[in-house]
């Protein structure tokens, strides 16, 4: 109880030796309650481990990372099971320790560097939320440049296009599917050969040249989502944590 208190409703140690002896006229000293935590530690760490040798053999999976203290704090997760770690890195050695130096499933991400080139999958899938949080925040801040203002409503169209069909997939047939699919592609490729003036369009424009191939993996891989979300998602109550507690 004193471990889910802490770190699941993020109350501090010493609130909670309040709640016991003011609930319950129970005193609990904070080498009790650190005890309580290394106990139910040594208990989840064969569950701990077996989750670690499950990564590279995952057909897909998210990964994600935060600050953490003078760390850095991962999770590796897919609708079947999260992982967390804290690393004193942030480098993509972290990556190929967990998932091995060949992973054979398809790794979903931001654009941070450590999940790039060094890191090799079967497929990769960049997050497309951070792609749209980019085109907005252009578009907000140079309203009146027409040429960024132009690729940016047009990659803007193009990803939400995309998004549409990958939910409309199972009322589709295969054939119908590849026939909307297939231009989505196309247009990524002749939208990345325009240059563009403005150098912050310019810097986005050249991302997806780098990253043409895994702007669309979730079209071809519909059990993946287009977006990092359920990294995010994983990540969230430890950063509440962190930052409460």
């Amino acid at each position: 109880i004193t471990s889910y208190l802490h770190y699941q409703i993020k109350i501090s140690y010493d609130d909670i030796q309040k709640i016991f002896a003011n609930l319950f006229s129970l005193n609990i000293s904070p080498a009790t309650l650190l005890g309580f935590d290394n106990k139910i530690y040594s208990q989840g760490l064969s569950l701990y481990e077996s989750l670690r040798k499950l990564l590279p053999y995952t057909s897909s999976i998210n990964v994600d990372e935060t600050s953490w203290k003078n760390d850095w704090l991962w999770v590796f997760t897919n609708k079947l099971l999260a992982y967390y770690h804290i690393d004193e890195h942030r480098s993509g050695d972290v990556v190929r320790e967990h998932l091995g130096s060949d992973y054979k499933g398809i790794l979903t991400s931001d654009f941070f560097s450590a999940y790039n080139s060094s890191i090799s999958a079967f497929a990769k899938q960049k997050c497309n939320a951070h792609l749209l949080q980019d085109i907005k925040e252009l578009q907000e801040k140079y309203p009146d440049d027409s040429g960024l203002i132009s690729f940016c409503q047009q990659l803007k169209y193009l990803i939400q296009n995309a998004i549409i069909l990958y939910s409309q997939f199972p009322k589709l047939t295969p054939e119908e599917y590849n026939n909307l699919k297939n231009p989505l592609f196309l247009q990524l490729e002749q939208l990345s050969q325009i240059p563009i003036s403005h150098p912050k369009a310019e810097t986005l424009r050249k991302r997806l040249i780098k990253h043409k191939d895994e702007i669309f993996t979730f079209l071809n891989h519909p059990e993946i989502e287009p977006t990092n979300n359920i990294a995010e998602r994983a990540l969230r109550n430890l950063v509440m944590f962190r930052k409460i507690t």
